[in-house]
């Protein structure tokens, strides 16, 4: 049990590899049809959700300019800042120009809906068939992160957190449970 509701409780190198077996299996498969391009799509999302804990909607904004720009690292305005903040996207190794250019029709029809209707699409596909919430990607990357001693602030600033408190009130209690089971 965890103490926030969205926390799946994931592992990010054990989800990592999940998503990456499931995109391994895709890029194997012929003929991709349109349910597997959108399903390319969301495993693409996924990643670079996971790589940069970032929100879904970032990783959506992220993944139309990865394709749109053809740079490896890319600016997003930060979800839920009012101030307009930028924070930069690396796009994962595991994702190629290939698989861009795979699912680039599907991506660049999006730009026409409104991004929170395609994020709830994403967060709904998520939940459906993998059992995740796509918030816990972002907390992963984060408890990743702070596993590897990375100080709250440089955390904080790579997740576009503004304040400090939801960083280590996360990290705290993740590394106090984690105490709690190495102390038996």
């Amino acid at each position: 049990m965890t103490l926030f509701k969205w926390d799946r409780g994931l592992d990010y190198e054990d989800i990592k590899g999940k998503l990456t077996r499931e995109l391994d299996l895709l890029r194997s498969k012929k003929p991709l049809y349109e349910k597997d391009k959108v399903k390319y799509t969301y495993l693409l999302l996924g990643l670079i959700q996971l790589r940069n804990g970032c929100r879904v909607g970032e990783a959506i904004e992220g993944l139309l300019k990865f394709i749109r720009i053809q740079e490896q690292e890319v600016y997003v305005k930060v979800e839920k800042r009012k101030d307009n903040a930028m924070r930069k996207l690396i796009l994962p190794m595991e994702i190629s120009t290939k698989d861009l250019e795979l699912v680039k029709d599907i991506v660049l029809r999006w730009k026409k809906k409104p991004c929170r209707r395609v994020a709830n699409n994403v967060a709904s596909w998520y939940l459906r068939n993998l059992g995740i919430n796509t918030h816990s990607l972002r907390y992963a990357y984060i408890s990743y992160l702070g596993k590897k001693q990375y100080p709250a602030q440089i955390i904080a600033s790579i997740t576009g957190h503004k304040k400090l408190d939801m960083i280590l009130g996360y990290t705290q209690s993740k590394i106090a449970e984690d105490v709690l089971r190495r102390e038996k």
